[in-house]
């Protein structure tokens, strides 16, 4: 929506700017009353469902993060910085800390442990479900049913 709000400011086209504020400021009301949080982590493949995980509340990467850090300075000491996150499980990014001497520490938010890079770096088979002969079919579903919402 911020896209389209600076799109909006960049045309001059001020009603479309007015409208998008009050969609925002609703979507902030909103939230304010319910207080209600839901996580989702989609897929940006179509070789995975669009849909990979949800939950109440929020990631675990931004709950945790200062646990994470705190893992991460026993590690690395105390001058530290978060690089970013790297895609580990289809529910789960790791957050990837680093220090001035180049050392890094990979932090699971989920939960909170350090996973080495040998890990990272290795192979992972996927597990197959018994009915996996029809994977490409139900995931081609899937996106075809989210793409239509």
């Amino acid at each position: 929506m911020g896209d389209q709000l600076h799109a909006a400011y960049q045309n001059g086209n001020i009603a479309e700017v007015n409208r998008l504020v009050a969609v925002m400021s609703e979507m902030r009301s909103t939230f304010v009353a319910t207080n209600a949080v839901i996580t989702y982590k989609v897929s940006l493949s179509t070789e995975r469902p669009p849909v990979l995980a949800f939950w109440p509340g929020l990631p675990f990467e931004t709950v945790r993060e200062g646990a994470a850090w705190n893992l991460a300075a026993a590690k690395l000491g105390g001058d530290i910085g978060l690089q970013g996150l790297i895609h580990y499980s289809s529910a789960t990014a790791l957050l990837c800390f680093t220090n001035t001497s180049g050392g890094r520490v990979f932090v699971d938010p989920f939960r909170l442990e350090q996973v080495p890079l040998s890990v990272l770096e290795s192979p992972r088979a996927r597990k197959g479900r018994p009915d996996d002969d029809g994977r490409e079919a139900r995931i081609s579903a899937q996106w075809s049913d989210f793409l239509q919402e």
